[in-house]
């Protein structure tokens, strides 16, 4: 760009590469967006390091550019997050599913004929009277109504943040 191996010397000894690579960003954007502001490569961007000349107009795009970047990288985070809680969230509601099926398949006969009439009662609504009639479907809304009732009544399962904390406290030791 016109700048003599003297000043080159000079100016990578005497600057950091970072602050070069922003100047030379920043002459890269004014040869490209407004050149009229460079006369004279060279003589320009020499100046512009050895005295930190600052363009307002590159300022405010590579503003906008680093928070565009921001923007991208919280983006990316926050999508990544949602994506770990949903499959943590799947993963507690099968933990919750196998304790209640657990506690069911360990109930003898009497108790579960107990259940089954427990839970008969709650389904005394005219919704319920009209699907007797097809018994799978009743069958599957008692089923579904039998763990629902062991879950908040019968099983002691551990919190969401107890799960994941006890999930990453086995990762721990497992790695």
């Amino acid at each position: 760009n016109g700048i003599s191996d003297i000043q080159l010397n000079n100016i990578f000894i005497k600057h950091d590469p970072d602050y070069l690579q922003d100047k030379l960003n920043q002459f890269e954007y004014l040869m490209k967006h407004n050149p009229k502001k460079v006369k004279g490569k060279g003589r320009y961007l020499y100046t512009s390091i050895i005295q930190n000349w600052i363009d307002d107009d590159y300022y405010d795009y590579a503003y906008k550019k680093s928070k565009e970047k921001e923007n991208e990288y919280n983006k990316a985070i926050n999508i990544k997050y949602n994506e770990e809680t949903e499959t943590l969230k799947l993963e507690y509601d099968k933990y919750t599913e196998n304790e209640c099926s657990r506690y069911l398949n360990n109930l003898s006969v009497e108790e579960n004929k107990i259940l089954d009439e427990e839970i008969k009662k709650t389904m005394q609504s005219e919704f319920y009277k009209n699907i007797e009639n097809n018994e799978v479907i009743y069958n599957n809304l008692i089923l579904t109504k039998k763990l629902e009732y062991i879950r908040n009544k019968c099983v002691v399962l551990n919190s969401f943040d107890e799960f994941i904390a006890q999930k990453k406290r086995v990762g721990r030791i497992a790695a």
